[in-house]
């Protein structure tokens, strides 16, 4: 389901999805009422991709990931994240 039916996060938040294992990891906004931007990431941080979608954007994005950001378009730019993603007390099963 992810961000579809909302119609928008609260400022500084966003949706992070942690996967079992990193492999590849394939992302649409389909169905997503507004803009987002998404962050591919391996386990310890590194950024793999980024790409940001349109609202109901049917394209699909795939990258090696382990776990994915996904915030509301601009988000990013107005945080200052650049090329990595630092994951603080997330619980990541073992590789």
């Amino acid at each position: 389901m992810g961000l579809r039916g909302r119609s928008g996060l609260p400022a500084g938040t966003g949706l992070l999805l942690v996967f079992p294992i990193e492999g590849d990891v394939c992302i649409t906004a389909e169905g997503v009422a507004f803009a987002t931007e998404v962050l591919f990431a391996r386990a310890r941080g590194e950024v793999t991709a980024a790409e940001r979608f349109a609202a109901d954007d049917a394209r699909v994005v795939c990258a090696p990931a382990r776990v994915v950001l996904e915030v509301e378009a601009g988000a990013l730019d107005a945080e200052g994240i650049e090329c990595t993603l630092e994951l603080v007390d997330v619980p990541l099963p073992p590789l």
